[in-house]
């Protein structure tokens, strides 16, 4: 019903909707150019009429439906104080105002609705017993589908989250003192982190260690949010106005109910000379990369970075970097909010602490012109615990305070896989999975911006000696700009003249491209190396790849001239994908020159895509894989030709066969595998992480050295022949930790930590 009145052309709800797109535009960017939503998923809550509906439609009318149902809540929590005319013209005003609208729309088109409304209202305010929650945020899951919900980047956080990390604060009902003190979340959402904290205040009330007429008080004055959109604001003020009615009806004289006025409807960021008068900071800001905000909030935020101290990057490092919002988020609130004897505590995403090119400045965790520091005490990964259902964003928890400076190593918790069926939803009973406890600290000691090294403390003080330059370098594999479909290729057959018959691979392609067979020259095409293809010591070619460029372009396809000279057929074949490579949008402006050499050109190539011998590794995978990949020939030539990598393969370049084994064993021993592993974001390894490994350039006269590329050949045999290889691990781990001088004790140790 809402979703049809916004179609209309007059009336209030059209002109709301209307205002409501501008300002979600602002902020969150047009719905309808967020990812796709399939059209069923939302047809089938509307009318049966609607056809193909608009997504920021659906988004309106579900949210202002929520709208209703809070302004409803609070009515019913607190009729006396909302007849106070003050909260006329704030944000509840505004509410207000709209649900008139929307009240008045019911009444005269689906009474019974409107009744049936007011009657789960009054069940949700009235039926609540046991530990507080924030229903809004259960009811928008239940209301929204999940793909929607993705789709437009709306994860709200588990209220189990949320209470282990108010608690975690030190927020706790058995501390009654530590209840008095002023909580902000700075991007409160529907305000589950605020209920949690009402929740420990009414549990001081339940066991006794506070009174209700105090604790009603704590709850409407010290529990602070703020939030740049208005529903979410009216939904964290009717949770609270909840929470506040719940403790009055427990209490044996009558209370009056307040609605708190503690949720402000702004723009965080946008205030800077607040006064710093929070004792407790939380939350989980949000998480979007910087580039990815509307055009306007970044325009209004953008000097809010050097003046913090959290960006400094320039040229080429600033077109690699992908700072993200919620460190921004973060280094403002606490610079601007928090008493200078205040804690914070944030909900993060994982790559803020272990991203080696991005987040550097504000992993110096310090603010301002004066560059202040701050110190961060601990941090927890809940990486493997997935708290975002059916979301594998990649979560940490980072607590600190505003007094004193970030020492190393520091406390690092790390959560295993959560038992969702005996998970509480409110957190009550802890969290409902394993806990390792570890260490963090400096990848590289000597720089305070560097990514962070995390794990056992035995292990992080053995990666000191391995930590350096490595004089070998890792690269990142085939890129095609996204467009896969045009350059992987299926072999068909080969002709008496060495011409290829080939079908491009459409399938699970992200850019679409018309399927074709054709017939190519042999020149430009190599055996292809997928992410897939790679087990430890063992890969295995299906496909094949057309790569116009050679080891002397480079960056720079083979041009149109020389390709219709020695390979037409080649160029024929990408003539007829032009349009679909012309779509691509992957190319940053220094590399959109090599698109005016070959509109067909490739990224990340360099003489390094063309040695023969390469040692890979999955760019993604839970553990650190790695094999040696030698040189191929094509079928119909015995010609051997390197084989190419793609962009999930990450890859070291090297002079010859013996050099690769080398390289290749000394990455496989246990000691570097859970040095890589320290310093993963999640499953990625990128080449950055390699690169502090400290190895020894190839030395075929070094006995040592020989017999490491000899067991790891034999251990690539032996898997090629379905053979064990533990002993050869063990040989292997023993030869790698010499190299360091490692006590067998560590290297033996490493080994039962990252297994095999």
């Amino acid at each position: 019903m809402l979703y049809n009145a916004t179609l209309e052309h007059e009336g209030p709800i059209s002109h709301d909707f209307q205002d409501w797109a501008a300002d979600v535009a602002h902020v969150r960017g047009e719905l309808d150019r967020k990812k796709k939503v399939p059209p069923g998923a939302i047809e089938t809550l509307l009318d049966s009429q609607v056809r193909e509906p608009e997504l920021a439609r659906f988004i309106y009318a579900a949210e202002r439906y929520m709208l209703l149902r809070a302004t409803s809540a609070i009515a019913e929590c607190a009729p006396l104080a909302l007849a106070d005319p003050a909260f006329r013209s704030g944000p509840l005003g505004k509410a207000l105002a709209i649900v008139e609208a929307i009240d008045g729309i019911l009444a005269e088109r689906a009474p019974n609705a409107l009744a049936t409304e007011q009657l789960q209202v009054r069940e949700l305010v009235h039926g609540s017993h046991g530990p507080l929650a924030d229903a809004f945020q259960t009811e928008y899951a239940q209301l929204i589908p999940r793909e929607v919900r993705h789709a437009i980047g709306s994860f709200y956080t588990p209220q189990w989250l949320a209470r282990h990390v108010i608690r975690s604060s030190g927020y706790i009902w058995e501390d009654r003192a530590s209840l008095v003190r002023v909580v902000c979340d700075p991007s409160c959402g529907s305000g589950v982190f605020l209920v949690a904290a009402a929740e420990e205040i009414r549990q001081a009330v339940e066991y006794g260690s506070m009174d209700h007429r105090d604790a009603i008080e704590l709850i409407a004055t010290s529990l602070r949010g703020i939030d740049i959109e208005l529903v979410p604001c009216i939904l964290a003020t009717a949770s609270l106005t909840l929470a506040c009615y719940r403790i009055a009806e427990s209490s044996s004289e009558r209370l009056d109910v307040p609605i708190p006025a503690t949720i402000l409807h702004e723009d965080s960021l946008a205030t800077q000379g607040v006064a710093q008068n929070v004792d407790l900071l939380v939350g989980n800001p949000p998480w979007v990369n910087w580039e990815y905000m509307p055009a306007e909030y970044r325009d209004k935020h953008r000097d809010l970075w050097p003046a913090l101290g959290i960006f400094t990057a320039a040229g080429k490092a600033m077109a690699f970097s992908k700072e993200d919002i919620s460190a921004l988020f973060v280094a403002h609130a606490i610079h601007y909010r928090l008493k200078a004897d205040g804690a914070f505590a944030f909900v993060l995403p994982e790559s803020l602490l272990k991203s080696a090119m991005n987040h550097r400045d504000f992993r110096r965790f310090r603010l301002g012109p004066s560059a202040t520091p701050y110190r961060v005490s601990r941090a927890e990964d809940f990486v493997r615990t997935r708290p975002f259902e059916g979301v594998a964003n990649r979560t940490v928890v980072l607590y600190g305070s505003k007094e004193g400076s970030t020492q190393y190593p520091l406390p690092f918790r790390e959560w295993g896989g959560l038992d969702r069926r005996a998970q509480p939803i409110t957190g009550s009973d802890g969290v409902a999975a394993s806990l390792v406890e570890s260490m963090a600290q400096l990848a590289d000691a000597n720089d305070p911006s560097s990514s962070w090294s995390t794990g056992h403390l035995d292990g992080l003080t053995a990666h000191r000696l391995l930590d350096g330059k490595n004089p070998y370098r890792g690269r990142t594999g085939l890129f095609t700009g996204g467009a896969n479909a045009v350059y992987h290729l299926r072999l068909l057959g080969v002709d008496r003249n060495g011409l290829l018959t080939v079908a491009n691979v459409v399938e699970r392609a992200k850019r679409a491209a018309p399927a074709v067979v054709a017939t190519v020259e042999n020149h430009h095409v190599y055996r292809f190396l997928r992410g897939r293809d790679v087990r430890q010591w063992s890969c295995e070619s299906e496909l094949l790849v057309l790569l116009p460029h050679t080891s002397s372009t480079r960056m720079a396809p083979v041009t149109p001239d020389a390709l219709a000279e020695d390979a037409p057929r080649t160029l024929e074949y990408f003539s007829q994908f032009e349009d679909v490579l012309a779509a691509r949008r992957g190319f940053s402006k220094w590399e959109q020159a090599f698109l005016s050499v070959g509109f067909y050109a490739c990224q990340r190539v360099g003489d390094y895509t063309f040695a023969d011998w390469k040692v890979v590794w999955r760019y993604i995978a839970p553990r650190f894989t790695t094999a040696v990949v030698g040189p191929g020939a094509l079928p119909g030539s015995d010609q051997p030709k390197p084989v190419i990598p793609n962009e999930k393969l990450m890859l070291i370049a090297c002079s010859s066969e013996d050099e690769a084994y080398y390289v290749g064993g000394v990455m496989a021993g246990s000691v570097v595998i859970e040095h890589v592993h320290s310093r993963m974001v999640s499953t990625q390894v990128s080449p950055s992480i390699v690169a502090s490994i400290q190895m020894p350039l190839w030395d075929a006269n070094n006995s040592l050295h020989r017999d490491i590329a000899r067991v790891c050949r034999a251990g690539h045999q032996a898997v090629a022949r379905d053979e064990a290889v533990e002993d050869l691990v063990d040989e292997l781990d023993g030869l790698v930790g010499r190299i360091w001088a490692l006590p067998d004790q560590a290297v033996r140790a490493a080994r039962g930590r990252v297994g095999y």
